[in-house]
């Protein structure tokens, strides 16, 4: 695998969907297996390197091969004050980069980009303009996991966000879910755009040492800004405020940290601004559907995670009980209503809800054990339910119905739909041997290290997490069919392919954890030691 090292790994990964969608522009319209199987190579591109950074001999410390940082261009900020301050400017940097926390979290979005393509069997009318919506919202998707500078993650969002909006505008089933989406997106943006520039006009700021005259140059690359905000001397806290035009005192570092985890945890679905989940899960497109549950909810916690909790670790420690809060009401609530549900895909909605409470309570731990559980659970969030909307995306288009009083008795006229719907709902619950146990088995360790009595709290919603996915099972999969659904076929070849892919990475991830969990453990003694340090020192 020596030639990872010699070509430009993480730039092929990001524009590989931008090339396939140019591609697609010399596809007639009406070829419809044409288009999706150019859809379908270009997302397998950045799965396959993303594997082969796994395989590589030094795969343990991705990010010592696989960075780029290049200057994009500059822009010349005008002289305000005396005539003699010194010049300055915005620096725009193209730098991506990839470490033992990213990289999982990539080659899943990677992988539900892959069969995204697959699953868009489905989609009936403009399939031309669809592929290409889709394959630019998987470029965005991975760019924005992928930068490693403030402002190329905020446009990464931001094509994110337009990509999908037309996805669910034009394909979805009614006009209420993009007014939401862009409504939450649009609260969400205006708030990361003001930290982004906050943490930039502060701690972003430094001096340009190529110039012969004095310039300040504001950056937003994140590996400058981490190491200042982890410099001692003024950054985190009040005693040198005021000393340096440019130094940030423990007022502003509040600010700028609960703008992040605001804007952020508004993109991760957390409680109360989760309808938008809701409804994009149950009306959108199923490929859509997939990659906002699987990829696009996870990058929201992957972003409270990496811009919150490890550039402030100081705030996060004071935060510890409200993670905690937090993650148990999303736990009970979204367990609670899915077992409430009346169609499939709501059932799914909410128990990505539930999901994302466990991962909320392994980041409330703060401790090497809970923030591995969280982020096993994140990848087996994204599988689980990619591989529950999929299958329930069959079954709508055999029974032309995913509420409960129109299903019943599939098991026997679909007994592979039916197999692999019950093994992702025994994913989803926790068993052993599949990849939610980890998970659950590390937050729950973690979190009664610290916070037993929220522990024992979450041990019950896992309960009402189990009792919705048996209810969901015996409802649609057994009991008396009606007649319609008696004749119904099978999943075909096209579909059973990616059904049968996910399963294999649900178990492969459940019986190998430490392909992952090695990965996770790597980084964090170098990423999470501000964060321990702070929790150690009683922030």
């Amino acid at each position: 695998m020596a030639w990872l090292e010699h070509i430009p790994v993480l730039s092929i990964m990001v524009a590989a969907p931008l090339i396939g969608l140019l591609a697609l522009l010399a596809v007639p319209k009406d070829r419809s297996r044409q288009l999706q199987f150019v859809a379908a190579a270009a997302m397998a591109v950045p799965f396959l390197l993303s594997l082969a950074i796994f395989g590589h001999n030094s795969a343990s410390d991705p990010s010592a091969l696989y960075s780029v940082e290049r200057d994009w261009f500059r822009v010349d900020l005008p002289h305000t004050g005396s005539p003699t301050a010194a010049p300055s400017s915005i620096r725009f940097q193209y730098a991506l980069g990839i470490d033992g926390i990213s990289h999982p979290l990539v080659t899943v979005s990677a992988l539900l980009g892959f069969m995204a393509a697959f699953a868009s069997v489905y989609i009936k009318k403009r399939r031309k303009a669809y592929y290409g919506w889709l394959l630019l919202l998987e470029s965005s998707l991975i760019g924005a996991f992928l930068a490693r500078d403030l402002w190329l993650a905020f446009i990464g969002i931001q094509l994110f966000v337009l990509a999908s909006a037309m996805l669910i505008g034009i394909w979805g089933e009614t006009g209420r879910t993009k007014t939401a989406w862009l409504l939450v997106n649009g609260i969400s943006s205006v708030l990361l755009l003001a930290a982004f520039a906050l943490l930039i006009s502060t701690a972003g700021a430094q001096t340009d040492a190529g110039s012969s005259t004095p310039h300040t140059v504001y950056s937003g690359s994140y590996a400058a800004l981490a190491n200042k905000l982890a410099d001692p001397q003024g950054w985190n806290g009040d005693a040198t405020a005021g000393q340096d035009p440019f130094s940030m005192g423990n007022g502003m570092s509040w600010i700028i940290c609960l703008l992040l985890l605001g804007g952020f945890g508004i993109r991760f679905a957390v409680f109360p601004l989760h309808t938008w989940l809701i409804k994009a899960v149950t009306e959108a497109p199923v490929p859509v559907a997939m990659l906002i549950a699987g990829s696009a909810v996870p990058f929201g916690a992957y972003g409270m995670l990496r811009y919150g909790l490890l550039l402030f670790p100081v705030q996060a420690q004071q935060l510890q009980a409200g993670f905690a809060a937090f993650g148990v009401v999303m736990l009970l609530y979204g367990a609670a209503l899915a077992g409430r549900q009346q169609s499939l895909r709501m059932g799914i909605a909410y128990s990505v809800l539930g999901s994302s409470g466990m991962v909320l309570l392994g980041f409330a731990a703060l401790n090497a054990l809970g923030l591995q559980g969280a982020l096993f659970l994140l990848l087996s969030q994204g599988l689980v339910s990619a591989l529950l909307l999929l299958l329930a995306g069959a079954i709508q288009e055999r029974t032309r119905s995913v509420w409960f009083s129109g299903l019943g008795g599939l098991a026997r006229p679909m007994p592979f739909i039916s197999g692999a719907w019950l093994a992702g709902s025994l994913a989803q619950l926790g068993l052993p041997g599949l990849s939610s146990f980890i998970g659950i088995l590390f937050v729950l360790l973690g979190l009664f290290d610290e916070l037993p009595l929220f522990a024992a709290i979450a041990a019950l919603g896992l309960l009402f997490g189990a009792w919705a996915a048996v209810r969901s099972v015996m409802r649609a999969f057994y009991g008396q069919a009606p007649d319609r659904i008696t004749a119904a076929r099978d999943a075909r070849l096209i579909e059973a392919v990616p059904i049968i892919i996910l399963l294999s990475f649900i178990v492969l991830l459940g019986c190998y954890p430490s392909i992952v969990t090695e990965s996770f453990r790597h980084d964090m003694n170098e990423l999470f030691g501000a964060l321990f340090a702070s929790k150690a020192g009683g922030g």
